[in-house]
Order: C-alpha cells, then sequence, then structure tokens
C-alpha cells in the first residue's frame, strides 16, 4: 500500500469517525430530554406506589375491623340461638308440666 492510498484511508477514517461524532453530539440532548422524562416517570411511578400503598395498608385495616365485626355478629347470634334455645326447653317443660 502506498503512502498516498494509506493517508487516503487514514482520512476516510477520520472523516467517518467525525461524522459519527457530529451525529453523537446531536444526539445528545435528546438523550439528557430523555433521560429527564424518565426521572419524571420514575417519581411519578414511586408517588404513585406510596399511594397504593398507604391506600392498601387503609383497606387491610378495613377488613380486618369488617371481620372483627363480623365474629363479634356470629358470637352474638350464637348467643341469642342458645338463649332462645334454653327459653324454648323451658316452656316446654313447663307446658308438659301438670
Amino acid at each position: 500500500m502506498e503512502i498516498t492510498e494509506a493517508t487516503a484511508t487514514v482520512t476516510q477514517q477520520i472523516d467517518q469517525w467525525m461524522h459519527e461524532g457530529a451525529e453523537l453530539i446531536r444526539a445528545i440532548p435528546s438523550v439528557f430530554e430523555e433521560r429527564d422524562g424518565l426521572r419524571r416517570r420514575l417519581r411519578s411511578a414511586e408517588e404513585d406506589a406510596r399511594r397504593l400503598e398507604a391506600e392498601m395498608t387503609r383497606l387491610q385495616a378495613e377488613v380486618d375491623r369488617l371481620q372483627r365485626g363480623r365474629a363479634e355478629a356470629v358470637e352474638a347470634l350464637e348467643t341469642y340461638v342458645a338463649e332462645i334455645g334454653r327459653l324454648t326447653d323451658n316452656l316446654r317443660l313447663k307446658a308438659k308440666s301438670p
């Protein structure tokens, strides 16, 4: 390879690198814009996650309260049914007595 061919090849490669470098430099602002947009989306997603976690905690507390209320209602109903059974038995015994 002659010196002029080598020089031409190096010159072409340098021109190509300069062209690619210029393209990369032009792309930098859009990369920063995309980064900023992604950061905004991340902050928004984090805020949503915190809000949803708080809502989940509130709903779990509500479920727990409702389950306790249900258990209390079942217990009270069982007590009433037992009392009605006892009263019914007493009435039946009195009705059978002469």
